[in-house]
């Protein structure tokens, strides 16, 4: 208290001074007196962790690390975790992110950048997220080397006090970087982060050779010795990390009470240890009353980075053998969690947070995962755990023991996988719940079998508590694994399996009866695949067969939510006419059906209509579908008419017109884009980014800016060799390197033009900045060409007199030399791609055109023949019917049969196994099942030489094994389609 009355004491006295001497405005004097309000909404904490821990009560949340993927915004990645059905993206079951907000990050972009994506996380359920804080910008580290001629990692100013009172209108001390930096962030975000995480990987071991040393080993041990500066991560001594956690604690409590200080990734017990057992004394880590406390004091919660891969649980020296013992299967992963968790409590019991002297951490984790292939260590003389099957196996049991074991919540490393297995050279390269999505458009994205395992186990345990009691009453025999998860509602939700226990296997069977006394003749099964397929049998309470891959038991049937479909036309490209300023553009509405029994409604909601004249440029088009049961799903396509060369439009949709300097004319962009997309943008209208030639073109630009704007000079293709974006000779320059400019570096190579004095410097291409292009207006293409080639005739004959069959052909193919704008390929005549045609002769026709006005015709043709045919009955016994597509039915058995028998009753009711031509006949398939089916491919004939049952030749194939399911032998001959992908 006494510390408070002396801040508002000398705010007001510095008050009355200024009154007094009349110096101070009454717009300052009301800015000094927010400033004493704001001091009193915030009281220091008085408390450490050695005096209160509050338990967490948000319940376990499963989580992910979403990672930056090029070509994706935060908020697209968002709604690949937490799924979005505006966009028809289910996610993965994500409830929480880990996120990080760094120093080097906001000292470049703001302090409230990221505010917009966060708000945006919450709209999607993401709340309580975790957050890594730390990390400062290369101007905000310390000017020290601990290790000779390696810089500290640290900030300047850690032992500046933390406030100053408000002597420099901000209750902290400015001076000290760390905790300037760390208030301003978390005022700003603490609605959106719960935990805070001081440091990712703050024991990193960079020699690989101390952390992991008992005690007593006289090879650099830490549980001896503090870790050497000149060793690991931070390159400063303990005792800084300990300052950190102790200004952390500080201003993240003082800001936000209810929220929690997280240590992770320490990697090694030994690390935890020295932390622990230091102060933040910057002598010696030594106890004094100015440094009373260890790390401890200074955190709430005690995360862990759980790999069992490498970490010691499914590969571990065994000293019965003696040598490596080898578990490498998904139990014996899961069992890792608290395998990790209880060593690492046994270090923080023997400083006394043991729930007696001071009080028990909360935990976390924030990374987990197992890869999806197979990797060798690194002295290639054994295997890691890895693999589809184990993936799958082990993310649903990772996620049961988190909640059993009281971890609030469990990150999965990562969103999307770092490479494609072809490509892999580690088993961190494959850990993701989507396959990589660096090439992938928007939306676009393969979600691998782990992806569809976690949204499974988030949508049936998200929500429950572990019930030991109930559990102990469920009787489960030894091999079985698993328990009772109580709902909020009173019921529960019984997740079992049958544990693995052979290495490198997930083979495991066992069965399971509920006991008399909980009264279940039936239970309602949800498979691994649940999220997917929705898919809720009933079975027998009794003799349960399980393997082991868990599954979900209720005592309430699922009933799936209606939905709606909504798929938009591909984009449009057109060209303008010279010197027009837009173009008609008639597009295909979009396809939209749902299962809900009325109500459905299609709404254009951003964009233009067909047949408008829309401007030059890119215009993004929105339709909006919901329906009486309360869905809404939009989808949005891009229409982009461009202009061709030489063109000199005084209007470009999105665009400012300048003005016209030696016979070219200037837009500026109405919004910001990374320079990339901006040249993009500028060549779509038959530009290019500004390329200034001397000063007086330079002056023109500048006088008709207001702020920084990207022209077109780069040295993104070699390192300090400045180009003109469209090829001219750099014959003019203007840097001027400003006090508070970014030079030239290997991040930043674009170049951008002062409003203030015309002057250059640079930007990284992450940056989003205004940009002005340039159109020369000279009317020509430049004696470029342009060729289209078709694809050759097509034959097709349909199923009998009437029918239709499905035509599909390949799009043409360009070539050409001009490099301004975007080639567009339009079809102008005969009916569309995929179209069910009757028999007939169809001519089809498509036109090429490009930026440097270039335009190339092609044609082919399509003939349908009359097939004889055989009528198609409209039921038959003992199947049930699919639907038709391409002038054909489709019926699937109700009862299985052997592959042979199959094929024989398929002839014997008029119709053969189905034989597969095309993508869109197996979507059809695929849509239609929800088991594994046969289907009428096989090389029983000769092995290798796969044929269609009814003698049409292979000219689609769609073979793709998933990681658990069966390849091509000479025992395994018949192709079955899979229902979650379509592939066989």
């Amino acid at each position: 208290m006494s510390i408070q009355l002396l801040r508002y004491n000398s705010i007001f006295r510095l008050l009355n001074f200024f009154l007094e001497t009349k110096t101070l405005t009454m717009k300052q004097f009301f800015t000094l007196l927010l400033l004493c309000v704001s001091l009193g909404l915030f009281a220091q904490v008085s408390y450490t962790a050695n005096d209160q821990v509050t338990p967490y009560t948000g319940g376990f949340r499963p989580g992910v690390n979403p990672a930056f993927y090029n070509g994706w915004t935060d908020q697209q990645v968002a709604d690949l975790a937490a799924g979005n059905s505006l966009f028809g993206v289910p996610g993965i079951g994500a409830k929480a992110l880990r996120t990080a907000i760094s120093d080097d990050f906001v000292t470049q972009f703001g302090m409230d950048y990221l505010l917009p994506t966060y708000a945006y996380y919450q709209s999607l359920g993401l709340v309580d997220n975790t957050c890594i804080v730390g990390f400062p910008h290369p101007s905000h580290k310390e000017q020290v080397e601990y290790c000779s001629g390696i810089q500290s990692e640290m900030f300047a100013g850690l032992y500046e006090d933390i406030w100053d009172g408000g002597l420099n209108g901000t209750p902290y001390n400015d001076n000290n970087l760390f905790a300037a930096y760390l208030y301003e962030v978390v005022v700003r975000y603490k609605d959106y982060i719960t935990f805070w995480e001081i440091w990712n990987e703050p024991g990193l071991d960079y020699t690989g050779n101390c952390g992991w040393r008992e005690p007593g080993d006289p090879v650099c041990n830490w549980w001896d010795n503090n870790p050497d500066p000149c060793d690991y991560k931070l390159r400063a001594p303990i005792y800084s990390y300990v300052r950190t956690l102790r200004i952390a604690y500080d201003i993240i409590k003082t800001l936000d009470p209810d929220a929690y200080v997280v240590v992770a990734g320490v990697g090694f017990e030994s690390f935890l240890d020295a932390a622990l057992r230091n102060t933040d004394n910057p002598v010696d880590g030594s106890v004094t009353p100015q440094y009373p406390y260890g790390a401890g004091a200074y955190f709430d919660v005690m995360g862990f980075h759980s790999y069992p891969h490498f970490d010691g649980t499914t590969i571990y020296y065994d000293n019965t053998i003696p040598g490596l013992a080898f578990e490498r299967n998904s139990d014996r992963a899961a069992f890792g969690i608290p395998f990790k968790q209880n060593i690492r409590q046994a270090v923080l019991a023997n400083y006394g947070y043991d729930g007696v002297t001071y009080p028990k951490k909360e935990w976390i984790i924030t990374e987990a995962n197992v890869a999806r292939s197979v990797y060798q260590d690194a002295g290639g003389n054994y295997n890691y755990l890895g693999g589809e099957e184990v993936q799958k196996n082990y993310i649903i049991k990772a996620v049961a023991n988190s909640i059993r074991y009281n971890i609030n919540q469990y990150h999965v490393f990562r969103l999307a996988e770092r490479e494609y297995t072809g490509t892999a050279s580690y088993s961190f390269d494959v850990m993701g719940l989507y396959q990589r999505l660096d090439e992938t458009t928007p939306y676009n994205q393969t979600m691998n079998i782990e992806g569809m395992a976690y949204k499974t186990v988030s949508d049936c345990l998200y929500g429950t508590t572990w019930d030991e009691a109930k559990t102990n009453q469920m009787n489960l025999p030894a091999g079985v694994g698993g328990g009772a998860f109580k709902q909020a509602n009173g019921e529960y939700v019984y997740c079992i399996w049958a544990i693995t226990t052979l290495d490198e296997s997930e083979v495991a069977n066992a069965n399971y009866s509920f006991p008399a006394s909980f009264g279940y003749s039936n239970l309602y099964k949800k498979d691994w695949d649940f999220s997917q397929t929705f898919a809720s049998t009933s079975i027998s309470a009794n003799n349960i067969a399980l393997t082991g891959t868990p599954i979900f038991l209720t005592t309430t049937p699922f009933v799936p939510p209606a939905s709606i479909t909504l798929t938009c036309p591909a984009d449009v490209t057109v060209f303008a006419s010279q010197n027009a300023n837009g173009a008609v553009v008639n597009y295909n509405p979009p396809n939209v059906s749902t299962t809900c029994a009325s109500g459905l409604m299609m709404t254009l909601t951003g964009g233009l209509a067909s047949g408008s004249t829309f401007p030059l440029g890119v215009t993004q088009v929105e339709y909006e579908a919901t329906d009486d049961c309360g869905n809404v799903v939009i989808c949005s396509f891009n229409v982009t008419v461009q202009s061709p060369v030489g063109g000199c439009p005084s209007v470009i949709g999105g665009f400012t017109f300048l003005g016209e300097h030696n016979t070219h004319k200037y837009f500026i962009s109405n919004a910001i884009a990374k320079p990339a997309d901006a040249q993009l943008a500028a060549q779509t209208v038959g530009g290019h980014l500004a390329v200034i030639n001397d000063q007086a073109e330079n002056t023109f630009i500048q006088q008709n800016i207001s702020d920084l704007v990207y022209i077109g000079l780069n040295d993104v293709t070699t390192e300090g060799q400045m180009e003109w974006i469209n090829g001219d000779a750099v014959t003019y320059t203007n840097y001027d390197l400003c006090t508070f400019c970014t030079g030239n570096s290997a991040d930043d190579d674009y170049v951008v033009m002062h409003p203030w004095n015309g002057g250059w410097s640079y930007s990284n291409q992450f940056n989003q900045r205004l940009y002005v292009i340039e159109l020369p207006c000279n009317g020509g293409g430049n004696n470029t060409t342009l060729n289209i080639t078709c694809p050759a005739n097509l034959d097709l004959t349909t199923s009998g007199p009437g029918a239709t069959v499905a035509a599909n052909w390949s799009v043409p193919t360009t070539t050409g030399d001009c490099t301004m704008g975007n080639v567009s390929v339009t079809q102008t005549a005969g009916p569309n791609n995929g179209s069910s045609l009757g028999a007939g002769v169809y001519n089809i026709t498509y036109t090429a055109t490009d930026g440097c006005g270039n335009s190339a015709t092609c044609s082919f043709v399509v003939t349908i023949l009359e097939g004889l045919g055989s009528s198609c009955p409209g039921d038959i016994a003992g199947f049930t019917a699919l639907g038709e597509f391409g002038g054909h039915k489709y019926y699937l058995s109700d009862a299985i049969a052997k592959p042979v028998a199959a094929a024989a009753n398929a002839v014997a009711n008029n119709g053969y196994l189905v034989a597969i031509n095309s993508q869109a006949e197996n979507d059809f398939i695929q849509q239609n099942v929800s088991d594994m089916v046969y289907i009428g491919l096989n090389d029983v004939g000769t092995e290798g030489s796969l044929v269609w049952g009814n003698g049409d030749p292979l000219t689609y194939n769609n073979v793709n094994p998933c990681g658990f399911c069966n390849a091509n032998t000479p025992d395994l001959d018949y192709v079955i389609m899979q229902p979650w992908d379509g592939g066989w």
